[in-house]
């Protein structure tokens, strides 16, 4: 059955896309269960990243590409997957400027965010000594382009999609606060010449640009949805101002600060000391 719908799908859609969008669908629930093998090889991928240039067929083949990576299986095997499936280059060449479907741009920011959570932790197994050999010099790489990406997708105009990268930075900031309490760093760690604590400061940047409300009115649906988006993004720059107060204070130094001086009053002077009578 599978092999006739590889072999197929490509006829079917550009004769017949709601019968593909049908059957992608329809895969998307196998894949869960049956043996990657079958979908993550050299025949499904080119055909699922090709289905990705058509709008009605994209979202579906995004959505077979998130059941792979959610697929249980051990750190290591889900590393080496994400590599074998060159998913942080196919997620980074995708655009996501504002003049792509928000639908589709939400999708992309789940599948990034949810890739995102799976390096970010292997590569806080690393430095917790738990990790493989070999799996600091797969992750840092994939995590460095990755992360990129991710605080693009977070910022955007579209609070449906920035919503989604949170998750994302939430690992980030438990991963800092890791590499923060390390005591000792395993060789790998240090010979991969990376940190998920370099992106702090682009982080605390992501984190406050998402929090600030728009200017222009928003509908009852939409104002709910950006408050509820506020929140989560709030607490996780609670946490990461916790952890990493040197930054912040950095980070206030250089966007509030002088927005309170530009506000004060022109006629404000420091108080004089009244002379005393004599």
């Amino acid at each position: 059955m599978y092999s006739r719908w590889v072999v197929g799908c490509p006829r079917v859609q550009t004769s017949n896309e709601p019968l593909a969008e049908a059957a992608l669908k329809t895969l998307e629930k196998y894949v869960s269960w049956i043996d990657i093998g079958l979908v993550a090889n050299d025949t499904f991928v080119p055909l699922l990243c090709e289905l990705l240039g058509n709008e009605t067929l994209r979202i579906p083949a995004l959505a077979c590409f998130y059941e792979m990576v959610a697929k249980g299986m051990t750190r290591m095997e889900k590393v080496s997957l994400i590599g074998r499936l060159r998913l942080v280059e196919l997620l980074c060449a995708l655009r996501v400027d504002a003049g792509v479907d928000p639908e589709f741009l939400a999708d992309v920011a789940e599948l990034v965010s949810l890739v995102g959570v799976e390096l970010v932790g292997a590569w806080q197994n690393c430095v917790e000594g738990a990790g493989e050999g070999a799996m600091p010099a797969l992750v840092a790489p994939m995590l460095s382009s990755l992360a990129q990406r991710a605080f693009v997708l977070l910022v955007h105009p579209e609070v449906s999609v920035g919503k989604e990268v949170v998750t994302f930075a939430h690992a980030m900031v438990i991963c800092i606060k890791k590499e923060l309490a390390a005591t000792e760093v395993p060789p790998s760690v240090v010979a991969a010449s990376f940190s998920v604590r370099s992106f702090t400061k682009q982080l605390i940047e992501c984190l406050a640009s998402r929090m600030r409300y728009p200017t222009e009115a928003l509908s009852k649906n939409d104002e709910a949805e950006f408050a509820e988006a506020r929140r989560s993004v709030k607490s996780e720059f609670m946490n990461l101002t916790r952890a990493c107060r040197n930054e912040i204070m950095e980070f206030f130094g250089a966007h509030i600060a002088p927005k309170v001086r530009a506000n004060a009053p022109c006629d404000a002077v420091a108080p004089q000391r009244r002379r005393p009578y004599t």
